[in-house]
């Protein structure tokens, strides 16, 4: 039987993963205790955790929009020196799979143009460099011998659970209140949670992966298709009107929220194709059929 160790098993992805895993008939080892406490990060435990592991799926980090950690120092320790940490405790135990939930934010913000696995890294922000500099040392690392390792780069994941700018949308669809959101025709890349989970299951039993694999939904949505959808689902009149770009991100510039203005408004295009034909693997689900699954999660909470 395949043993799957997880980190970040009580979080966002991993609370959906652990189970799914579970059901394909995988033995899965958390890194979190049933209270959710996370076990002790040293040397001594992990060898004691990774021992007679298979896969390892590392999907522990800080988030993005996580507002507790805003030092550099914070991002680095926990998504670039843990993750290092982890890729050479696996090898030192023999594991086989490395898998590892980097970001397409590694490539940067927005991108007119899709982004392929070789597209050069230009990152903003604290997340982000970390995301890119410990992508650049797993590859040393994994040239240097270890196991077999695989950095999944994906877009904006939601599903039920979600939080962050994903979980303010949905408040917002699900108010009243008109939004300028009409001329937010940008085709941006998504990730349902559920796509996500059936691809990390499918890396367990793949027999040779890309090191590095791009992955979305089959559609790019806009942010004003996206909000209409969510209203629709709400039971709410579409109710968006125009504002141009430039002056929604003006307006949301001095109340520091220009990086979310941006993100309403930019494209981000990412080419997954080469990625999903090298894998022989296809999202299941379509983006409508999983936003509506997580509107019905949103609504009871």
């Amino acid at each position: 039987m395949t043993l799957a160790a997880v980190s970040g098993a009580s979080g966002f992805i991993g609370t959906a993963l652990v189970p799914a895993l579970a059901a394909q008939g995988m033995a899965v080892r958390p890194d979190s205790h049933r209270d959710g406490q996370r076990l002790p990060l040293t040397r001594q435990a992990l060898a004691h955790w990774l021992r007679g592991a298979d896969i390892v799926y590392h999907l522990a980090g800080i988030a993005h929009d996580d507002a507790a950690h805003s030092r550099q120092a914070d991002f680095m320790a926990v998504n670039h020196d843990l993750t290092l940490d982890l890729y050479h405790a696996s090898a030192a135990a023999g594991v086989a799979a490395f898998v590892w939930l980097s970001s397409i934010k590694a490539l940067g913000e927005s991108a007119a143009a899709p982004l392929g696995v070789d597209a050069p890294r230009a990152p903003q922000g604290h997340y982000a460099q970390s995301k890119a500099q410990a992508e650049l040392r797993l590859l040393r690392a994994h040239q240097a011998g270890g196991p077999r390792l695989t950095i999944v780069r994906p877009p904006l994941v939601y599903g039920p659970g979600v939080k962050g700018n994903f979980a303010r949308l949905l408040k917002l669809c699900a108010s009243p209140w008109p939004l300028p959101l009409a001329d937010a025709r940008s085709p941006r890349a998504l990730l349902g949670l559920d796509n996500l989970v059936d691809l990390l299951i499918h890396l367990a039993h793949a027999v040779d992966p890309p090191t590095l694999i791009h992955v979305r939904d089959d559609e790019e949505w806009p942010t004003t298709d996206l909000v209409r959808e969510l209203r629709r689902l709400a039971g709410r009149p579409n109710r968006q009107f125009s504002v141009p770009a430039g002056a929604v991100k003006a307006m949301a510039r001095p109340l520091g929220l220009a990086a979310t203005a941006s993100r309403l408004f930019d494209p981000l295009r990412v080419d997954a194709g080469p990625s999903m034909r090298a894998l022989g693997w296809h999202p299941p689900h379509s983006t409508r059929e999983l936003l509506e699954k997580t509107w019905r999660w949103a609504a009871t909470q």
